[in-house]
């Protein structure tokens, strides 16, 4: 497991805590926008900051076939749409 967070983790935390460890994440990072990335048996925590403290945008996905993305005629070589 690794970690990286954008903000410093300075708040001391005591107790026991059982359950998966994905569940013991959830109660310990309770109030922080962060993500967790699970690649095989590698997990991953990235904190963004404090619940609240800023919005965290939410990336959208590529299509290159939705309805809204710019479609754009391909141009001819040698040909100007300036001129006629």
């Amino acid at each position: 497991m690794s970690y990286r967070s954008a903000i410093v983790l300075d708040e001391e935390i005591n107790g026991t805590y059982a359950g998966s460890l994905r569940r013991v994440l959830s109660r310990v990072l309770d109030g922080y926008n962060y993500v967790i990335e699970q690649n095989d048996a590698k997990l991953d925590v990235i904190i963004f900051g404090r619940r609240g403290e800023r919005a965290v945008p939410v990336a959208m996905p590529v299509d290159p076939f939705h309805p809204l993305r710019e479609r754009r005629r391909p141009r001819l070589l040698g040909t100007d749409s300036r001129h006629g």
